[in-house]
């Protein structure tokens, strides 16, 4: 991973980087990777250098929003479906009567969801799939199994 300083008040000698008070500075860094995932894993890799002792460090643009943005929605999701499937199984008891009939749909959804999962790790090794489709995988599987059932 080549990551290069393109700009800074230091190595450009502008006023532009420097804040009006004089005690904010700020660099521009270019991120090595063709693709928005490989720049994403390029700056989680050095995310932890960019801090000095004693100074206030802040990363944005495109990729550190973007890398917050994946962290927070693959953490929801995770806490929506701890939610979700408990209130699910308990409807599905009371709709259907048994825990053996009320398990079944989840059962087909759960199958369906891991199979989807694994076809979703295939086609990373190939290509870029967003952190969106684990949500879509996930509605998907439990509609269809809801569906079935």
């Amino acid at each position: 991973m080549a990551e290069h300083l393109e700009a800074d008040y230091w190595s450009t000698g502008s006023a532009q980087f420097v804040g009006s008070a004089g005690h904010a500075s700020y660099a521009v860094l270019d991120l090595a990777g063709g693709t928005d995932s490989a720049r994403i894993k390029a700056y989680e890799a050095i995310r932890g250098q960019l801090a000095a002792p004693g100074l206030t460090s802040r990363a944005g643009g495109q990729i550190p929003t973007e890398a917050a943005i994946n962290k927070e929605v693959t953490s929801d999701i995770g806490r929506a479906e701890g939610i979700s499937m408990p209130a699910l199984l308990i409807l599905l008891l009371v709709i259907f009567g048994s825990l053996a009939a009320a398990s079944l749909p989840l059962a087909i959804g759960g199958i369906g969801i891991l199979g989807s999962f694994a076809a979703l790790r295939l086609l990373t090794l190939v290509t870029d799939v967003s952190i969106y489709s684990i949500n879509i995988t996930t509605i998907l599987g439990l509609g269809l199994a809801w569906a079935w059932a």
